[in-house]
């Protein structure tokens, strides 16, 4: 090495751990040399250390959430592989938004060249998936039917694959027959034929297992029967209407209808 004529000084680089003698001579024309010897210790840099948490562990799908960090005694230092600033290095925050449970690890050196002195620090974040929406009923239409008349219900959320419904307490969980359908808006069915005239609750469970509040409905009178119709009832089917089986058009009876009575 030689010294700095500008500023009389000699600068000295540790490049390993120990002990070394340095002499340092100075000469000039005309002169006598002189010279001195002195010790130079090297030690071992301390160790860096390395700290990394996360504002929350636990987040749902498509949520983000911060890391934080702080090093000490630190040269370079990298989270899963991708540098860190030297201006953050000591300490610092970055936000993360993984699709699915990921580790993450902070790794720091504290020295360059030959067996550099490392340290690191870790922390998981856990991603669940989000919880289904609970269903809800806003209507059922048409607003008065009797029993065995059909009805749709419609709301949000229902999901894609049938559940159930309770109607009047009355459970039905098939939807593949007639008069039954099942979408993520809208269920058809038939009113329970059993259920008398009044009002009703009826709720939605979905495939899940998540059940809507109680939606009230009313019911009106009895199933129809042939026989129960009256005239101008747009609910009798046709054929139906005032007459019983055997029946004359004018009210009598069949063996007045054939001519009959002696």
């Amino acid at each position: 090495e030689s010294v700095n004529n500008s500023t009389d000084k000699l600068t000295i680089t540790g490049v390993a751990v120990g002990t070394a003698r340095v002499t340092v001579t100075v000469t000039k024309s005309g002169y006598k040399s002189d010279s001195v010897t002195f010790t130079v210790t090297v030690n071992r840099p301390e160790s860096p250390t390395a700290t990394l948490t996360a504002d929350s562990t636990t987040i749902t799908e498509g949520n983000c959430t911060d890391l934080e960090w702080t090093t000490t005694n630190a040269a370079s230092g990298s989270i899963n592989g991708v540098a860190i600033a030297s201006t953050d290095l000591a300490s610092g925050s970055k936000e993360v938004c993984p699709d699915e449970t990921e580790t993450y690890t902070l790794s720091v050196t504290g020295q360059t060249g030959a067996d550099p002195l490392t340290a690191s620090a870790s922390v998981t974040v856990t991603v669940n998936a989000p919880k289904p929406s609970k269903p809800s009923i806003t209507s059922i239409s048409p607003s008065l039917q009797r029993p065995d008349d059909p009805v749709t219900i419609y709301g949000n959320h229902f999901g894609s694959t049938a559940g159930s419904v309770s109607f009047g307490g009355h459970s039905i969980s098939i939807f593949s027959s007639q008069g039954y359908s099942w979408s993520n808006t809208s269920i058809s069915l038939l009113i329970p034929g059993s259920l008398g005239a009044g009002r009703v609750s009826v709720s939605v469970t979905t495939n899940g297992g998540s059940t809507s509040s109680s939606y009230s409905y009313t019911v009106t009178g009895g199933p129809v029967s042939r026989g129960d119709c009256e005239e101008g009832d747009e609910d009798c089917p046709e054929g139906k209407k005032d007459k019983e089986s055997g029946d004359s058009e004018e009210g009598g009876t069949d063996e007045d209808a054939d001519g009959g009575g002696g």
